[in-house]
């Protein structure tokens, strides 16, 4: 009797990011698409804008973007780096915790809340603080709920790293490389993390503050709830690093 062949372990491994793979596509796909249908026709924006009379905006705010290089590209352009950036910490992560797949399921349902949660309760709450009629729309606030988890889970990958770095250094040599390139991804991560503050000046600038209309409360209650949301969710998914049970 023959045996099927086993799926290979990279196919298994891109598959525990099926929730973060799904939401970013409908976000970046999305997005584009609900900006050439507002520039079609711009009673579209105001249709699809969350209005707190219609609750299901919530969902079609996130797609609406006015303007293409002050709105739309900022916000897509942090929703890939910090995609990025979560995509290369998740793995490190999840062959730290010593279950991969499982490890990488779990953070990419984190993705997933911390970009949904963040934006549906902030929007929510302002709405109902803001005078009947007003408009809100635009990917920010899950952006910067990502940026928030993104950096934790970095963070958490490179405390780790020195933690199996100051135990190892001197029992195992033949880890010391692999920990070089795993350390260099930390590294280039938190520069992608960075780079926005290096870029604007200063870390009320990214958070839009001086540019018209933008959600400068909203954008730092949203980074501050993605660290958050991550806490819980890297103390469930990766306890001590796998490889210092082993010792």
């Amino acid at each position: 009797m023959e045996r099927k062949p086993k799926p290979m372990r990279l196919i298994g491994q891109v598959k525990s990011f099926t929730p973060m793979l799904i939401l970013f596509l409908a976000l970046f796909l999305g997005s584009l698409a609900g900006f050439n249908l507002c520039e079609i026709n711009r009673d579209f924006a105001d249709l699809l804008a969350f209005k707190r009379e219609v609750p299901w905006s919530l969902v079609t705010a996130l797609f609406v973007h006015l303007n293409r290089e002050q709105h739309l590209y900022p916000n897509l352009q942090g929703l890939a780096a910090f995609t990025l950036v979560f995509f290369t910490s998740t793995t490190l992560l999840s062959i730290i915790a010593g279950n991969p797949s499982k490890a990488a399921w779990r953070l990419s349902w984190g993705y997933v809340f911390t970009a949904l949660i963040p934006h549906i309760l902030i929007l929510t709450i302002q709405a109902e603080l803001s005078p009947v009629g007003t408009r809100f729309f635009g990917l920010s606030l899950a952006t910067f709920g990502l940026y928030g988890y993104s950096l934790i889970i970095t963070l958490w990958a490179g405390g780790s790293l020195v933690a199996i770095a100051v135990k190892i250094w001197r029992i195992s040599a033949s880890l010391r490389k692999d920990l070089y390139y795993a350390f260099t991804l930390v590294l280039l991560s938190l520069i992608i993390l960075l780079y926005p503050f290096i870029e604007l000046g200063s870390f009320l600038a990214f958070l839009g503050f001086g540019k018209p209309q933008a959600n400068v409360i909203g954008h730092l209650a949203a980074f501050l709830a993605g660290m958050v949301i991550g806490f819980p969710v890297l103390t469930l998914t990766c306890k001590k690093p796998f490889i210092l049970q082993k010792i």
